[in-house]
């Protein structure tokens, strides 16, 4: 292509690019993006008389089709956008991410609470049978290649990880649960890793995977994409085996969870807490539980 654009090329171009791949492109759009910073500005030139010129060039054109193809996915909310690009290594620094990152999580924590109404996740002690398979039912159905992989933890279990993560206290029973046995590793850790992280917030202050991330470094936030995508080829490629799980089905919902932000936020946050709780979390228990090894 040219080194150098008009607006009206860019956006012929783009609009050619995106109608071959039944995506429609048009210039209330690029404006949009340019506005929500998702696309830099054009250089601008020389007046021609007293109307500015500015020109786009390949780095343009370029961020212009990597939104063009979120946007075909159905990735259109700037915050997703900018977590879709920063996960990628799309030239988003993580000091644009940071909030983004925090506001998505805190819409993916009210869907999953708009489920989980029940008074009864934020209660401790017993709960009558009939009563746990409402609150079993409330928390959805589990991915069906998570289940096909024999990874969902039992009903139960379930509703003591949920009521760790709305409990605000980190000095709780909940959030400090003990590794007593091999077969209460995997829904300890998740007790201990999203403790507090979908807890009911105050008007005045922020919950603590905002806070968590308003903490974190730039070089920390990088580490923890960095690790995030480590982990992605390991399932793509990597020589991962275990003797205990069926890897296909999990291999599977987890690459496939990269295509979402929601997803993808809610594992950077994860990543960022395993990080602040590293002395705690017994990982590589979790490992032996499950059998991975590498091949």
């Amino acid at each position: 292509m040219p080194v150098a654009l008009t607006k009206s090329r860019l956006i012929d171009r783009a609009a050619t690019w995106g109608t071959s791949r039944g995506v429609k492109f048009r210039k209330s759009l690029l404006d949009e993006w340019i506005d929500e910073g998702l696309v830099a500005k054009g250089d601008r030139l020389k007046n021609v008389g007293k109307r500015p010129v500015f020109r786009y060039g390949f780095r343009h054109y370029r961020r212009v089709l990597q939104v063009l193809r979120l946007h075909a996915r159905g990735i259109r909310q700037t915050d997703e956008i900018l977590i879709m690009l920063f996960i990628n290594g799309y030239g988003v620094e993580p000091h644009e991410v940071r909030e983004p990152l925090g506001r998505e999580f805190v819409r993916v924590c009210a869907k999953i609470n708009a489920q989980a109404r029940s008074v009864r996740f934020d209660q401790e002690g017993a709960i009558p049978p009939k009563h746990k398979e409402s609150l079993i039912r409330s928390l959805g159905q589990a991915d069906e290649r998570f289940l096909a992989a024999s990874i969902v933890p039992p009903g139960a279990q379930m509703i003591e990880v949920m009521r760790a993560a709305r409990h605000p206290d980190p000095e709780s029973a909940q959030r400090k649960p003990k590794f007593a046995s091999a077969e209460t590793v995997p829904v300890a850790l998740l007790q201990s890793l999203l403790g507090g992280l979908m807890a009911a917030e105050d008007d005045d202050d922020v919950g603590e995977a905002e806070r968590l991330l308003r903490n974190t470094t730039n070089s920390e936030l990088e580490a923890a994409r960095s690790t995030l995508l480590s982990i992605r080829q390991v399932f793509a490629s990597g020589p991962i085996a275990s003797n205990k799980i069926i890897l296909g089905p999990l291999r599977d919902a987890y690459l496939a969870s990269f295509a979402q932000p929601e997803f993808v936020t809610v594992q950077l946050v994860n990543i960022l807490r395993v990080s602040a709780l590293s002395a705690q979390l017994q990982f590589e228990e979790l490992l032996r539980v499950y059998g991975f090894t590498m091949e």
